[in-house]
């Protein structure tokens, strides 16, 4: 529902862009009939929004906790729109009643309104708050789970994204109640609430996601009876690490004087050997050969991708009749320099946990 306002609210700063910038293209000129017959390039306009808005992922992201990485998105998406939208209106309407110098302006007041919506929203709760924003960045080793939807999960991510040598990727972050699931928070994925983690924990493991900490932002005296019960087996039967930030940053008092924890490192210390290393690597990814090889792969990826067309979509029907919903699986894997990245494919295998939440083997999946 959220989602569904947020989207509605985009599409209302759309409209009211496309008609602004007919107002100032026209030179101020109210005219009803102008507005009329521009309605047809208008709905257009907002009819790509939806379907560019949506593939984004744009709506998914909480308008208080939006930073540099949405509105670049955001952006993008906004030139996206306007390209198809006069694409469209040319081969349909060849964009009778539509200035040339129209998109333009459109486009640049779609960017200022939606930026703008969300950066008043932003300095809203910062005001409240007391915090400052911070843009995110992705990092490349130890795997983290942030719980909690706070000042101070923000400034764990601002923390691992200001960091000069990244040693933390981000698995995702758990929020406070169903309704946050599937939004985003500082551009990753809320992935279901605190007494969700043993299931998000083997979701994430189906995805060849291993988590090796969880970093608790809540204060322990706000964390339910459950939360800490579930914690406390993962701590206890795994090998992962549950770090209680807030209390170790002195935000919160300890509550639970039976637990003696020792203190963990942040991954966030230099190492003069891996800085050198790193060092090389970068001077390495400049390389000219680097940028054409890269050029080269997008071209042949893309120009592959589009003559598969009917086959992909061919066996994307086979596989939701066959393995149901969804028809896309995807797993992390190691990437350039050791970056994770996702790929994509057709699901192959049935649901990898029965309905108890057990693991099934492969053997009754097929």
């Amino acid at each position: 529902m959220r989602q569904f306002k947020a989207l509605v609210m985009d599409l209302l700063l759309i409209a009211l862009a496309t008609a602004m910038a007919l107002v100032i293209r026209d030179n101020l000129d109210f005219s009803w009939p102008r507005h009329r017959a521009m309605l047809p390039y208008t709905l257009i306009t907002l009819c790509s929004a939806v379907a560019v808005l949506t593939l984004a992922g744009i709506s998914k992201t909480m308008w208080r906790f939006s930073g540099l990485t949405e509105y670049g998105r955001l952006l993008w998406s906004c030139a996206v729109i306007i390209l198809i939208a006069v694409l469209i209106g040319f081969a349909t309407l060849r964009l009778e009643n539509v200035p040339r110098s129209l998109p333009v302006i459109q486009a640049i007041l779609m960017g200022a309104f939606m930026v703008g919506a969300r950066v008043v929203m932003r300095a809203r709760r910062l005001q409240r708050s007391g915090t400052s924003s911070a843009s995110t960045m992705p990092a490349a080793q130890e795997t983290v789970l942030v719980v909690g939807l706070n000042a101070v999960a923000e400034l764990f991510i601002q923390a691992v994204a200001e960091s000069d040598e990244p040693k933390i990727a981000i698995a995702g972050v758990i929020g406070r109640n169903e309704r946050h699931t599937g939004q985003l928070f500082r551009g990753y994925s809320i992935l279901g609430t605190p007494e969700d983690i043993g299931q998000v924990l083997r979701d994430l493991d189906v995805h060849g996601i291993m988590v090796d900490r969880i970093v608790v932002t809540l204060p322990i005296d706000r964390i339910s009876e459950t939360t800490h019960k579930v914690l406390g087996e993962i701590e206890d039967g795994t090998r992962i690490k549950v770090d209680y930030f807030s209390e170790r940053l002195g935000f919160a008092r300890q509550t639970l004087s039976e637990r003696q924890r020792l203190p963990i490192d942040t991954g966030l210390t230099k190492s003069w050997d891996s800085a050198i290393e790193q060092r090389e690597l970068t001077s390495a990814s400049i390389r000219g050969y680097w940028k054409i090889k890269r050029l080269v792969d997008i071209t042949f990826a893309a120009t592959l991708l589009l003559s598969l067309m009917p086959i992909i979509l061919a066996v994307g029907l086979l596989t939701a009749l066959g393995h149901g919903l969804p028809i896309v699986f995807w797993q992390q894997r190691p990437g350039l320099n050791g970056r994770p990245f996702k790929v994509y494919k057709f699901r192959s295998l049935l649901s990898a946990h029965d309905e108890n939440g057990q693991r099934l083997p492969d053997d009754l999946r097929e």
